[in-house]
């Protein structure tokens, strides 16, 4: 039987044509045109060290920002970000679309410390933070001595000190608003005052690193000193300042410079220690 049918050879390859063109189509944004990427930075009138981040981007669906700490967070076109200390800091802010992800960034350049809170505007605690200290080595200069407030050297007017004093070092720093943190740098060993076996040698290292507080409170009321900073207690104190055998967790800051630092632990009434560091 002949089977009989209009549509023709034409119209065949006219429904051929237009199937072979749909399905090779690619849907919209499949790929995509690559992003864009822009970011403009402006101080924050009115709060210190305060920037604000402000992104521009094309052809992009997703945005991070890189606050200058190497950290990646997921934000919008608007950020702000705050700078706790002086320095240099590289932004950057990445915008991500189907065709791939684009990146700008921008440093800004923080001319001082956050002076907005204390003690960060504390002429001592900053004078205090901004260096490392040692021992001073001179052998004139009774690095170490003890005795009471009213007569500081009665018990022992100093002398040279042991070569494993000479090379430790402690280092202040400020890691936030409000956390302030001690370093002990011990090198190859300790010096052991009285209550850590060898007394009055050389032991292994007893290096550490610990959060201190500062205050302008003289601790005892009537004591010497224009500022405190607190360690850790202990009996006997695996934390010191100056030797292990220190008299007490509340070091009195007596002096600072930029070049020199006087430290007396101890309250009034006891023996106290009196340490004579400088800049290293």
């Amino acid at each position: 039987m002949k089977f009989k049918s209009k549509f023709h050879l034409g119209t065949l390859l006219m429904f051929i044509s237009l199937f072979s063109f749909q399905g090779c189509k690619k849907n919209k944004g499949e790929l995509g045109t690559g992003a864009k990427a822009s970011l403009s930075v402006s101080p924050v009138v009115g709060n210190a060290n305060t920037y604000a981040l402000k992104g521009t981007a094309e052809n992009a669906f997703r945005y991070q920002w890189d606050r200058g700490d190497g950290n990646l967070i997921s934000k919008g076109l608007d950020d702000t970000v705050y700078f706790f200390t002086r320095g240099t800091y590289k932004v950057k802010f990445y915008a991500y679309g189907r065709g791939g992800f684009a990146v700008d960034s921008q440093s800004i350049v923080v001319p001082t410390d956050d002076q907005s809170v204390f003690p960060l505007n504390n002429p001592t605690f900053q004078l205090l933070v901004s260096k490392t200290w040692k021992f001073d080595p001179s052998p004139t200069a009774a690095a170490i001595i003890v005795g009471p407030d009213w007569n500081p050297g009665a018990y022992y007017g100093g002398g040279p000190l042991d070569p494993s004093q000479l090379d430790d070092e402690y280092t202040f720093s400020a890691t936030s608003k409000t956390t302030f943190n001690l370093n002990y740098d011990a090198k190859a060993n300790t010096f052991n005052g009285g209550n850590v076996n060898p007394n009055y040698n050389p032991g292994p290292p007893r290096s550490f690193n610990t959060p201190f507080t500062f205050s302008t409170t003289i601790t005892p009321v009537g004591g010497a000193g224009i500022a405190t900073f607190t360690l850790p207690a202990g009996t006997p104190p695996t934390i010191f300042f100056g030797v292990t055998d220190i008299p007490g967790n509340v070091c009195r800051i007596l002096s600072i410079t930029p070049t020199t630092l006087v430290v007396r632990a101890g309250n009034t009434l006891d023996p106290t220690f009196t340490f004579k560091l400088i800049a290293k």
